[in-house]
């Protein structure tokens, strides 16, 4: 293990990263920098909240040379391998698992973070997300008594219902995978695995290993004896076994947030085939009036997490972007632009945000951080200048 450790266990949350490749280590370690700027400025630190924060970062076997990375960004480091022996799985999913997802096998290092037994909560994040406000909210409710005041009432969230046991897990839902509305019923849709905020419970950790070993899984039926939850990407990772622990197994533990306020992704709450077009539409959440996150202000916003509107490093921000990935990106390049001003400055702030973003060209709204290409017109991101960085050792578990 590697970082600054915590002194204090009762209030600090732990931050936790999932790092399976070390390929592209600049736009790794911008990302990685990027996000725990954004959580230290809305932590106790920065003056935004009650709660403080340690970063870690489960690595994994694979991506030992991004060691250093996070060891200079004083993220404490893990270098796991998968949590389960493959060989070991006894039914169908052994077929899939290679195969599940963006990463495969590895993404199911994200399950470590219920092993993270001396943190109250943890909140796992992918790299190309951001928090823009404190999860206070959030963390109240999870960690004081279930009562008036105790957070729930003020957390925006999907299904608003009233709570009989103490809340384990917070997540949103990927909509978007399932195509059209009516093929899952809202609880069967995969958990979006960017954004996962769990009570650390070493049995819920052996749990999930089980089922895994068990095996129960076919790509069309998904998890556990044909009951609906699979049958879109990501099933065969945590997404959809996710969505099989806390919609079918343990559904009072948990509670589905609004995924416009959180873990926005500037996603059409409808089917593709009706974008661009002005007739009724049918919501994918299967309500009769759903929310539109590509319009949601982004005051209102606490994470962000930038899957549709593409990476910042991609330095894609033309003029066919939605408006709400412009002031996004540009929220980033913001807090990009403080983490060279904070090794500077110990108190340095963002740069003020542009409420007119989206109008900007892309050499504006990312402050610089793209440039024009030479004779091609195109742009190429110019990553942060890390002066002074070295090899770091640490102690790996």
């Amino acid at each position: 293990m590697t970082g600054a450790a915590a002194t204090r266990t009762a209030d600090i949350i732990a931050y936790a990263v999932t790092v399976t490749s070390c390929q592209k280590r600049e736009l790794v370690m911008d990302g990685a920098s990027v996000l725990k700027h954004s959580i230290h400025l809305n932590s106790i630190r920065a003056g935004k909240s009650r709660y403080d924060y340690e970063m870690i970062a489960f690595v994994h076997e694979d991506a030992k040379e991004c060691i250093d990375i996070f060891s200079f960004l004083n993220y404490t480091v893990y270098v796991k391998p998968i949590p389960f022996q493959i060989e070991d799985i006894r039914g169908n999913f052994r077929r899939w698992v290679k195969r599940a997802g963006c990463c495969g096998e590895k993404e199911w290092l994200k399950l470590y973070s219920y092993t993270l037994l001396q943190h109250p909560v943890v909140v796992h994040m992918d790299l190309d997300c951001l928090v823009l406000k404190p999860l206070d909210d959030l963390f109240d409710a999870m960690i004081l008594p279930p009562a008036p005041g105790s957070g729930y009432e003020r957390v925006s969230v999907m299904w608003r219902r009233e709570l009989v046991n103490p809340i384990d897990a917070f997540f949103t839902r990927d909509y978007g995978m399932i195509g059209a509305p009516g093929r899952k019923k809202p609880h069967q849709v995969g958990v979006q695995g960017g954004f996962l905020v769990v009570r650390p419970n070493q049995t819920d950790f052996n749990e999930y290993i089980s089922i895994i070993l068990e095996g129960n899984y076919s790509e069309s039926k998904g998890w556990g004896d044909g009951i609906g939850y699979g049958g879109y990407y990501g099933a065969g990772t945590i997404q959809g076994l996710a969505a099989y622990f806390y919609g079918h197994l343990h559904p009072e533990r948990a509670v589905e947030l609004n995924r416009c306020i959180y873990n926005n992704m500037v996603d059409s709450p409808y089917p593709k085939k009706y974008n661009g077009t002005n007739i009724d539409k049918p919501c994918l959440t299967m309500q009769e009036d759903c929310e539109d996150c590509r319009e949601t202000n982004l005051d209102h916003i606490v994470t962000i997490h930038l899957t549709n509107c593409l990476k910042p490093w991609n330095c894609a921000a033309n003029g066919n972007m939605p408006r709400l990935c412009k002031q996004q990106h540009h929220e980033w390049y913001r807090i990009r632009s403080s983490v060279e001003e904070s090794w500077l400055h110990e108190n340095a702030v963002p740069t003020k945000r542009h409420e007119d973003a989206y109008l900007l060209s892309i050499l504006d709204l990312s402050l610089g951080y793209c440039r024009r290409k030479p004779k091609t017109g195109g742009f190429v991101y110019r990553p942060i200048n890390f002066q002074g960085m070295n090899e770091t050792s640490g102690i790996m578990i």
